[in-house]
Formats: structure tokens, C-alpha cells, sequence
């Protein structure tokens, strides 16, 4: 191979950055935990719509998705979830709360029974969202992690990733 031609390909690596969650390192939290959970979000990239449910409480504008859950071998029950923002050199976690989601909201808003998710089925939520005042027209990427236990107590981890645009949906 030619000089310029590697130059072009290491260029072109070099410039198009991490993609999805598997380019950078996890949040020390999960990186140990083994993986045992799907998790797949119905956008992977989500543009904004005005929010006119609660503008005045979460923002002027809504990014809305939905999130599916389900055990990869054995039924779990999920212990905690919740998402972390990719800050440009790491995973800084936030929540509407300021703390990772319980196991009582796993099974509101999942419609999950004790929080127990069941091989062989999967558990969605319809209504995940992220809100904002403004739109910067910036990419930001979000990483959702489910944290889940089995019948002897150890955990298991699911993580996906979902990027939202601060531009209205055409």
C-alpha cells in the first residue's frame, strides 16, 4: 500500500470518533459486571419535538424513544437503571432524580411485577424521554444501563445507547 493511501485511512479513523458504547470505556460502576441483559431503544438517534405536556417543569423541548429490556439467559430481577451522559472524555451519570432509578419504578414504568424480568420476554417503556429549554443543534450521547440480579445474587449488566440532536424533527 501507498503512503498517501494509509495517511487517507488513518486520517479518516482518526476523524470520524467513538460511535457507540463499545468505542470508550464503560463507567467503572458496569465495566466488571457482565453482560446478561438486552437492551435495545426503538431510535438509536432522536431528534426533538416541541414538549407540551410540562414545558414549564422539564423544558421547552422533549426527545422521546422507547427502551426494551430482557434477560439474555435466566430471569433477573433489576436492582437499579439509569442513564450516564458522554461528557466528550467520559460517562458522567444524570437522572431526573440525581440518583439511579429503583426497582418500584422498573416495575411502573416497564409493567414488569416485582421488577422480575422473565427469559424469554421482554419489558418496555414507552415513554423514556430527555427534556431541554433550548436546542443547540449538538449531538449528545446517552448511555442507559439496567443492573439485574439472579436467583443466587449475582448481577448482571445491559447497556444501550441512544444519541439525541438539538434540532427540531423534520
Amino acid at each position: 500500500m501507498t503512503t498517501g493511501f494509509l495517511s487517507i485511512i488513518l486520517s479518516l479513523l482518526l476523524s470520524c470518533g467513538p460511535s457507540n458504547n463499545n468505542d470508550v470505556s464503560l463507567p467503572d460502576k458496569l465495566a466488571k459486571i457482565p453482560t446478561g441483559i438486552e437492551v435495545t431503544h426503538s431510535k438509536t438517534i432522536v431528534y426533538a419535538i416541541p414538549n407540551k405536556k410540562d414545558p414549564e417543569k422539564y423544558g421547552q423541548y422533549k426527545w422521546h424513544f422507547e427502551t426494551t429490556v430482557s434477560p439474555s439467559n435466566e430471569d433477573l430481577t433489576i436492582t437499579e437503571f439509569g442513564a450516564y451522559l458522554w461528557d466528550g472524555k467520559e460517562w458522567v451519570f444524570s437522572s431526573i432524580y440525581g440518583r439511579p432509578f429503583n426497582p418500584e419504578e422498573f416495575s411502573k414504568w416497564y409493567s414488569c411485577e416485582s421488577a422480575v424480568i422473565k427469559k424469554g420476554k421482554s419489558f418496555t417503556d414507552n415513554n423514556n424521554w430527555s427534556k431541554a429549554d433550548q436546542l443547540n443543534g449538538q449531538k449528545r450521547r446517552t448511555l442507559w444501563y439496567f443492573i439485574g440480579v439472579n436467583a443466587e445474587g449475582k448481577k448482571f449488566k445491559g447497556t444501550a445507547e441512544v444519541t439525541t440532536i438539538g434540532e427540531l424533527e423534520k
